[in-house]
């Protein structure tokens, strides 16, 4: 089919399309079509070429690529037959983004009717392969690239628990929060990470019993800390208390827990060169005494305020409390929902 739409495009009348950029590795053109006009942001109508490669859609005006698309960008391919609201007349091709780029593509005489929606067949058809993960144009630029074995697996260091625990909890020798491997193997939960932040005062067997009382084994992880109140953000899956209100004491340890240890920084945070990486701490710091209410003697210290919030409409809660499902209990809690 792709043998025949160059045929069509590449007739004596049609204009030749230009010379395609300079592609990436692996990249393979699918179609292309010369004489394609396009209206830019600021208003002029281009003559050029339209291409769709395996990786992206890209108009060029002489050999500079004007606009482009990648095809995971795609969040919609239109084509609209003999359109008359454009400065040239003709079929149209109207890619919409994901990123809210509406770009229009004019096929103007004479290139043959029912070309923009070939073109649209052929971007759907290479977006929808997309759905295997294997089929994403990062494989296929990935073993074409000639790179050296360090720089092909740059990508997968680029983020590192460990450098992003010290970020995000000022890298103190004594944290209130900790990174669990209890999930290695995703053995306690398939779809968290195998490494997990939790608050320190809480065991795996607490962390592990939170989990059975979570839909999907979601039990509550720390995702984010803002360093300067302390105050940290966390994430879960709905509790299962059921029609039945059934409770479960560790689950509401870990929320006291995360809430007890959401406090301000006990020490002095480490500076930062002018790269913004973290200096040696000195030997010597002044810590300013703790919070009371970390001490157990303390009982009537009250914690900092704590919400949780539940983002589903409070139908489809109640429609998941039959099956099973449900929300926090308030009293049970001793925060806000």
């Amino acid at each position: 089919a792709h043998e025949i739409l160059r045929k069509m495009v590449t007739s004596p009348d049609v204009p030749p399309p230009v010379r395609f950029p300079t592609p990436y590795a692996g990249e393979a053109t699918i179609l292309e079509a010369g004489g394609v006009h396009n209206r830019l942001h600021d208003g002029r109508v281009v003559m050029g070429s339209l291409f769709v490669t395996s990786y992206r859609v890209v108009f060029v005006e002489d050999v500079e690529a004007v606009v482009e698309m990648p095809i995971s960008s795609l969040d919609g391919v239109e084509a609209i037959p003999e359109c008359r609201t454009e400065p040239v007349q003709g079929d149209v091709l109207q890619l919409l983004g994901k990123d809210g780029r509406v770009l229009r593509f004019v096929f103007p005489p004479p290139l043959p009717l029912g070309l923009a929606h070939h073109f649209r067949s052929v971007a759907l058809h290479a977006a929808s392969n997309l759905q295997l993960p294997r089929s994403s144009f990062a494989f296929t630029h990935n073993s074409h690239a000639a790179l050296s074995p360090p720089d092909r697996s740059m990508g997968w260091h680029m983020f590192r628990l460990a450098d992003e625990f010290d970020r995000l909890f000022g890298g103190l020798r004594t944290c209130r929060f900790r990174v669990t491997t209890l999930n290695h193997a995703y053995s306690v939960c398939d779809t968290y990470p195998l490494r997990v932040i939790v608050p320190s005062a809480a065991s795996d067997d607490v962390v592990r019993a939170s989990a059975g009382f979570r839909s999907r084994a979601r039990f509550p992880a720390v995702v984010y800390r803002y360093p300067a109140s302390g105050a940290t953000l966390s994430r879960s899956a709905q509790p299962k208390p059921g029609i039945t209100g059934t409770r479960c004491s560790a689950d509401e340890l870990m929320i006291r827990l995360i809430r007890q240890a959401s406090v301000p920084p006990p020490c002095t945070l480490p500076e930062r060169d002018s790269r913004g990486r973290m200096l040696p701490l000195p030997e010597s710091l002044p810590f300013p005494p703790p919070p009371s209410f970390l001490f157990p003697e303390n009982d009537k210290a009250e914690p900092p305020p704590y919400t949780i919030v539940d983002c589903r409409p409070r139908a489809n809660t109640f429609a998941n409390t039959a099956r099973g499902g449900g929300t926090e209990w308030e009293e049970a809690y001793g925060c806000p929902v």
